[in-house]
């Protein structure tokens, strides 16, 4: 009897915390919606082999912004990038931008721009040479899956999550580039 009472204890306090991880993440994905997220000042885009400052005029387009932080394994994101070709493409359709947004960090003394410009992978990334981007968007808070979102052109979010990683964003992002932004 007191295995199945604890059992029941325990399964309540998962569900419980389930529970209070959703509300937490619903608030700041609220947070975030009413925000107005900006691009640090220093920022520099590798296209192929070339690195050089983003342009200013990226500022006031509709963006989807996939921000990749120094907390994960940058290494394994950067080589992952190439399957956010199609996305690029289907965004650059609707006159919207992808900014793939890497936080500044070194891999055995070699820049990050150098790194990834190195690999030439075939899309265009971004790097945000001061690490500024958190600090900017306090409103993107610190959980990764808050890191990815499409802007309109006042840098308002009108969609939350990455297209790529799941299907039901992907469906959402196609609808609304269709609708316009």
């Amino acid at each position: 009897m007191r295995r199945r009472s604890l059992f029941v204890l325990l399964l309540a306090l998962v569900l419980v915390s389930t529970g209070c991880e959703e509300m937490r993440l619903r608030s700041q994905v609220k947070k975030l919606m009413a925000s107005t997220v900006v691009l640090p000042e220093k920022v520099v885009r590798i296209d192929g082999r070339e690195v050089y400052p983003m342009p200013d005029s990226l500022r006031e387009k509709a963006k989807l912004i996939v921000y990749v932080d120094s907390s994960s394994c940058v290494p394994c994101r950067i080589s992952e990038m190439p399957v956010y070709g199609r996305i690029i493409s289907e965004a650059a359709s609707f006159q919207v931008e992808v900014v793939i947004l890497l936080a500044n960090r070194s891999f055995s003394r070699i820049p990050l721009a150098q790194y990834v410009a190195d690999r030439n992978l075939g899309i265009p990334m971004y790097v945000d040479e001061d690490n500024t981007f958190l600090t900017l968007n306090p409103a993107a808070a610190r959980d990764s899956r808050l890191h990815s979102f499409l802007v309109n052109r006042q840098g308002t979010p009108v969609l939350v999550g990455d297209p790529v990683l799941s299907p039901g964003i992907a469906e959402l992002f196609r609808q609304v580039l269709q609708r316009g932004i």
